[in-house]
Parts: C-alpha cells; structure tokens; sequence
C-alpha cells in the first residue's frame, strides 16, 4: 500500500482481460476461461522445462558412463557410481520429476475447468455453474506448484496471439449462428 494512485494508473492495464460481457455471470465465467487458457499453458511449458531438466540430468550421466568405458578399473568403477549417486541426490532432492508431474496435472486440471467453461458458454453461462467452475479453478490453481520463471515472458506474445484467434472464432461463430437459424 505504498504505492501512489497516479504510480498505480501507469501500470494499470485495462485490457487485462479481454471480455466485452456486462458485469455478471457471463463475464465472470469468460474472464476464468481466459485465466484458465494462460494458466493451463504455463503449467505445460513448466512440464516442459522440467522433463528438460530430467533429460538433460540423464544425458549428462550417460555420457560420462560411456566417456568412462575405455578406463574402467575398479577405481573407476566406484567413481561412476559416485557421479551417478550424486546426480541421483540431486534429482531426488530437488524433486524435478516430482516437479515434472505436478505441472502436469495442473495443466491437465486447469484444462478441464477450461473446457468446461466452454460448456457453460454454450449455455450461455448460467451463474451457478460459473462459480462451481470458479471454486474448481481457484483449487486447480491453488494446487499448481509455481511456473517456471519467466515463462510468461518467454510466451507472452504468442499466447496473447493464440487467445485473439480464440475469441475471433468465437465471435464468428456467434455470428454465423443466428444466420443458420
């Protein structure tokens, strides 16, 4: 609370979430399916990052296992286990496939309540529906381990891009319905 009003207005970003609903259910419901759209595609490129981490972590073992094959000893034979105990510490310790699984499933949550959304809208978002997927979401979210760091900035673009498609077709759609009617 130590920031000014005026401060606050520069970074304010009024188009922050893209609904033209009027205030009420259908605006609620459209605004989590917009949250849910970016939240499900962070939780996946997370996923990502991670089983980069894992495949990364199991590239560099097998190459120092095989780079070590033309002087194995016994000396060297225990030196490869220690380079592979640590390296198993490590994955362990940091929990990168604990990780990896976790950001899965949140994506995975997260694009249920999404796709349910888009029934809702179909239904033209009846209010109770809207906040049983709203209690759904904020549990998904709640649940999801953090995003990799700069995710959102590495994909910023391109998910803006994906959701004007989205909301173009919807818009198209609607439009060509009452015409098929």
């Amino acid at each position: 609370m130590t920031v000014s009003e005026e401060t606050a207005k520069t970074y304010e970003k009024g188009d922050y979430y893209g609904s033209q609903y009027p205030v009420g259910s259908a605006r609620l419901g459209e605004m989590i399916e917009e949250s849910a759209f970016y939240s499900a595609h962070m939780q996946r490129m997370s996923s990502f990052a991670m089983l980069g981490i894992l495949i990364i972590f199991a590239i560099a073992f097998a190459a120092i296992a095989f780079a070590a094959l033309p002087f194995i000893s016994h000396a060297t034979t225990l030196t490869i286990l220690r380079v592979f105990l640590a390296l198993l510490v490590f994955a362990m310790s940091s929990d990168v496939l604990g990780a990896f699984l976790s950001h899965r499933a949140a994506a995975r949550d997260i694009e249920t309540v999404r796709m349910r959304l888009q029934l809702a809208r179909q239904n033209g978002f009846p209010p109770t529906d809207v906040l049983l997927l709203m209690g759904e979401y904020n549990v998904a979210v709640e649940t999801a381990p953090e995003s990799v760091p700069f995710a959102y900035e590495f994909s910023e673009v391109r998910l803006n891009r994906l959701w004007a498609e989205y909301m173009a077709n919807l818009r198209q759609i609607a439009q060509n319905a009452p015409a098929a009617a």
